[in-house]
Formats: C-alpha cells, structure tokens, sequence
C-alpha cells in the first residue's frame, strides 16, 4: 500500500485561517443591516390607514443554520383589534 505525505501546507492552511475571522461577525451585521432595510421598505410600502401596519413591521435577531447560514425574519408583529398584524399585511 502506498503512503501520501504532504508537507510546507500548514502555512497556506494558516493563511485561510487568517483571512476566515471575524466572517461570522460580518455576516451577522450584513443581515442584521439587510433586515432592517427591508423592514424599512415594507413599512414605506404598507398601507396607512391606521399605521399599525407600519409600526409592526420589525426584522428579528440574526440565527443561522447550516442550511440556510446567517438569516433573519422580517415580519408584522403584534396584534390589531384580535387580528394578528401579519395576517391583515398578508391579506392586504
């Protein structure tokens, strides 16, 4: 059986680890930033009869999964007159 001996690789692999920090904590401020933009643009674009609409559209905290990496919900949250606030913006 053969062997496969590699060497002189540690500092290419040091150099990957060097370039990969601090990737998590951009990622998280991206889609942090990215939610709260969109939650800005779906409030400008909700109808204001009352503005509850408006006011409850929120971006949640940033989780991440292998499948889907870094994300957040941005959403109606809340309630109005018993009416759940993203129910009445996915109607309207």
């Amino acid at each position: 059986m053969a062997t496969f001996t590699c060497s002189g690789i540690s500092a290419q692999l040091a150099k990957f680890d060097k370039l990969g920090k601090g990737t998590d904590a951009a990622c998280q401020k991206a889609v942090q930033a990215g939610g709260k933009l969109l939650a800005n643009w779906l409030a400008d674009a909700a109808p204001v009869d009352t503005g509850a609409l408006q006011r409850s559209i929120k971006a949640g905290k940033v989780d991440y999964n292998a499948g889907d990496g870094f994300h957040c919900e941005v959403k109606p949250v809340g309630t109005n007159h018993g009416e759940s606030l993203a129910k009445i913006g996915n109607i309207l």
